[in-house]
């Protein structure tokens, strides 16, 4: 039975992957391991902006036979991204600092409430039938917002975006009920991003370990939005449960959360899982946990108590696409 493909996130290129020589280093780890899909973003890394596609560009991840997805630069205001004026320079700069002449994948990053999808859209279409991009992609759109996309497209015959990027793990999974069937209905992937919900999912933060370098440090201002929708006493107590169900099968949290993903979730062959990290060692501990295999029944009921836990407590959150 064939899985979800998996992408390497690239959002560490630049910050924890520094220098062409870093990022050649860990492209031929990611070769080795045999990941050959990239996603990045204008706006990676978080904590260097703008970074990311340079170096990519500059270690030749194309010429290393990477296949290469990016999406609409939200350095600046969300508002105005998506006006064709935005999308011709954002695109124009990825394919420059990237080194390519054609992506995989291009996305909105972000749904821009200002600009008429009318104007996007037929933004999109124009570079799509140009040659820019094989495939057109929407990110962190509500199930809503996704469906008014569709209808725009529809109506005036423009490109319609085959994938969907979006949070998905074993306590985010509000996309199951709505999002997921319309994806379904007009032939659209899904491709998931933070699957050990930033961190949330090692239990080092329900278990108190040092969370020192972590979005879960306090003094890490971008780890807000993780703390906000995570750090709850409810899921902690879900999360400290099912880790000592995984203490007694000798497997740990992040193993069968990831192993979860790939092998009992939603997701089909045709979709795919993002994985990030911000060492080697990460990404080679996470693909060889993978290749466990799927969970055993005891486990399985063990995630799907936790999920029963988080699934209310998602409603709302930013991960909440509905």
């Amino acid at each position: 039975m064939a899985h979800p493909r998996l992408i390497f996130g690239a959002m560490t290129v630049g910050s924890s992957f520094a220098t062409v020589e870093e990022v050649t280093s860990l492209l031929q780890v990611l070769k080795n391991l045999g990941i050959k899909y990239i996603d990045t973003a204008p706006v990676y890394p978080i904590q260097s902006t703008g970074a990311c596609e340079p170096l990519l560009g500059r270690a030749d991840v194309q010429g290393k036979g990477f296949t290469i997805d990016t999406k609409v630069d939200v350095t600046g205001p969300i508002k105005g991204s998506l006006r064709e004026a935005a999308i011709d320079a954002s695109l124009k700069k990825s394919l420059r600092c990237l080194g390519v002449p054609k992506l995989d994948v291009y996305y909105a990053h972000f749904p821009d409430p200002e600009t008429p999808a009318e104007e996007t859209a037929a933004a999109f279409d124009k570079h799509y039938r140009s040659g820019a991009f094989s495939k057109l992609g929407l990110s962190n759109y509500s199930t809503k917002q996704v469906q008014e996309y569709l209808g725009v497209c529809e109506k005036g015959g423009y490109v319609k975006p085959t994938l969907y990027q979006g949070a998905y793990n074993v306590i985010t999974r509000l996309a199951e009920e709505n999002l997921f069937p319309l994806l379904r209905k007009h032939g659209m992937s899904f491709a998931a991003f933070s699957p050990l919900a930033g961190g949330f999912l090692t239990g080092h933060v329900s278990l108190k370990a040092d969370l020192k370098g972590t979005r879960y440090e306090e003094t890490n201002k971008f780890g807000n939005n993780f703390r906000a929708i995570y750090d709850k006493p409810k899921l902690h107590d879900a999360i400290r449960e099912l880790h000592s169900v995984c203490q007694s099968n000798s497997v740990t949290l992040a193993e069968v959360s990831l192993r979860w993903l790939v092998y009992h979730s939603k997701l089909r062959k045709e979709d795919a899982v993002i994985l990030g990290a911000s060492k080697i060692s990460q990404i080679e501990s996470n693909i060889k946990d993978i290749r466990q295999g799927p969970l055993s029944e005891q486990l399985l009921k063990a995630v799907e108590e936790l999920a029963a836990v988080s699934l209310e407590m998602m409603r709302g959150s930013p991960y909440g696409p509905d």
